[in-house]
């Protein structure tokens, strides 16, 4: 029994710590089991330097092309046309047949209004971690971001480069059509190189999705724009008939008219020269001359259109004037007052 208890009290067994020894490892180790492990979705945190200068960067180009086309979209909504044709005009090139004309819309939807959804989407997802950094430190998932962001400028980059072969073959010139498809395609190359993605694959994955949906999506509609126009080539083009009756007032505005020489310069698809022509009524608009200025238009007067420098649909001209855009019967009041 003293040989056993010797020798089990020379063994070698592990010292237990004291106890304040003890508790400092079990934090430690509790501590360090614990411990946040970063997502390894993305390359580089949010707000690492590359991520912030590429946010920064797409923020600002989103912006600009927020303002272009919702500068179109408001002219071609409130404004008739005329002052993006008159840009497009000094620019050196004719925007009314492609922002205006039968190819403008999809389902009665100004391409514009899409484009400045798209942009301002684009816009939010760039800056919305740079502007909420504290929604970004908690439970803002910046890897939905990312992904949202890139495919954003995909979608925006390839319907562009549908709409460039589209001006192509139309044989039109449209400089805003083409800076925003230098835009769009600028935010893809920013969207592309930043470190958002922890490898190009998951990049190319999402991009060329984005793209051949798009290009599948763009071809369907062009095929079914396509179609609604070979059924409109069997219709006659031409206005159609003014619904309204003329109020006194109107037909005095338009005797007035009249006495300045006073045309109404527009075409056959506007809807703005359709309104104008309800806003005076049928009898009083049989007081005044209406010049179709589509090339396609019944009695098309397009060489006359251009030589008097028509900006845009409607127009009105009065003593040689020009006055572009929809007007009321007041501002047609004002606009006489102010040449008689």
């Amino acid at each position: 029994l003293a040989h056993v208890h010797v020798h089990v009290h020379n063994m070698n067994l592990p010292v237990v710590p004291c106890t304040s020894q003890r508790a400092g490892f079990l934090r430690a180790a509790h501590t360090q089991a614990h411990r946040r492990v970063p997502a390894p979705c993305c390359a580089a945190e949010a707000g690492s330097e590359g991520d912030i200068q590429a946010r920064a960067s797409l923020a600002l180009l989103a912006s600009a092309g927020m303002a272009e086309t919702g500068f179109i979209t408001f002219d071609k909504l409130w404004g008739g046309g005329a002052a993006v044709e008159a840009l497009c005009t000094a620019a050196g090139g004719g925007c009314a047949d492609v922002l205006n004309g039968p190819w403008s819309t999809v389902f009665g939807v100004p391409l514009s209004v899409i484009g400045l959804f798209a942009y301002s989407t684009a816009a939010v997802l760039a800056a919305a971690p740079l502007l909420l950094p504290a929604a970004a430190d908690a439970d803002f998932d910046d890897g939905f971001n990312a992904e949202a962001l890139l495919l954003c400028c995909t979608v925006l980059a390839s319907f562009s480069a549908c709409l460039m072969a589209l001006l192509i073959a139309l044989h039109e010139l449209c400089p805003l059509c083409i800076g925003s498809a230098l835009t769009s395609s600028a935010m893809l190359a920013i969207a592309w190189r930043a470190p958002l993605f922890q490898s190009k694959t998951e990049t190319t994955v999402i991009s060329a999705t984005g793209s051949i949906v798009t290009i599948v999506v763009a071809a369907v509609l062009f095929v079914v724009k396509t179609q609604e126009l070979e059924i409109d080539e069997t219709l006659p083009r031409r206005p159609p008939p003014i619904a309204a009756h003329s109020s006194a007032r109107a037909t005095a505005i338009a005797q007035r008219l009249a006495r300045h020489d006073g045309r109404m310069f527009g075409a056959y698809w506007c809807s703005h020269c359709i309104n104008q022509k309800e806003t005076l009524g049928a009898e009083a608009f049989r007081l005044l001359p209406y010049v179709e200025c589509d090339e396609e238009g019944d009695d098309s007067q397009r060489p006359f259109c251009k030589a008097e420098g028509v900006p845009g649909y409607p127009t009105w001209q009065l003593d040689g004037q020009l006055f572009p855009g929809e007007k009321s019967l007041e501002e047609l009041e004002e606009l006489l007052d102010r040449i008689e």
